[in-house]
């Protein structure tokens, strides 16, 4: 009786002067991606299924004027869904958000294009369908070390660079974890710990290269006797893999 929602995603790319979004299903030479959309919404559906039964006629119908209540308006964001009736078709799209190449939203398109040449075209900015923004700062133009969101919440990473991966995390309420990995790049132990300026929680401090890498003679005695290994091996962390 309707078509069903599957996995049908649509992108939607930027000039290559980064001045403008190109049309639906277009694409120039060097162009970047700007917003991807994925189906979430069909008008048969919503015509189908978001309805009320009444014990007699008529049912009643729970949107009658979906574009009320599903689309983005400027004015009334906190009242809408934010999707995008990208063909005016009563088939509504949930956007990824906006990509860029500057850290500052109110950087012009040349201003953006010279940044996004100078550091590989890493995503710097993310604008979601309220438009708010999400700042990204990476480390040595490889790794995402900070994301400050639009409340001014911060993540922060610091990364062991033999694995690439982040070794320290610190959420927004300060309060840090931490991951060992061993020679093969896999995590072996993890720990949750409070803030910098506290001492509680657990750690990692105490674990060695020898620690996170066990040899095949400890992996045996963990075997034949895991719960007498346990304080060796876990030491001060929260969590030990095996």
């Amino acid at each position: 009786p309707y078509r069903r929602p599957i996995d049908s995603m649509r992108m939607r790319y930027r000039a290559n002067n980064l001045a403008q979004f190109l049309p639906l299903n277009a694409l120039q030479s060097l162009a970047a991606p700007g917003e991807s959309y994925k189906l979430a919404l069909t008008a048969g559906l919503l015509s189908a299924v978001f309805q009320r039964p009444h014990s007699s006629p008529p049912t009643e119908n729970l949107l009658p004027n979906p574009s009320a209540v599903l689309s983005v308006d400027a004015s009334t964001w906190a009242d809408r869904g934010g999707y995008v009736d990208l063909d005016g078709d009563g088939n509504w799209w949930i956007p990824s958000g906006r990509v860029f190449f500057h850290a500052d939203a109110t950087a012009s398109a040349s201003s953006e294009l010279g940044e996004a040449v100078g550091h590989f075209f890493l995503q710097r900015r993310l604008r979601d369908a309220f438009e708010h923004d999400t700042v990204v700062e990476y480390v040595n133009d490889l790794l995402p070390a900070k994301t400050t969101d639009a409340l001014g919440n911060v993540v922060e990473a610091i990364h062991d660079f033999r694995v690439l991966q982040p070794t320290q995390l610190t959420d927004p309420n300060g309060n840090r974890s931490f991951v060992v990995f061993d020679a093969f790049g896999l995590p072996v132990a993890s720990a949750v710990g409070g803030k910098l300026s506290e001492s509680v929680g657990d750690s990692v401090d105490d674990f060695a290269d020898l620690d996170a890498n066990l040899s095949l003679a400890q992996l045996q005695r963990f075997v034949a006797s895991p719960q007498a290994q346990v304080s060796s091996l876990l030491k001060s962390a929260t969590r030990r893999f095996e």
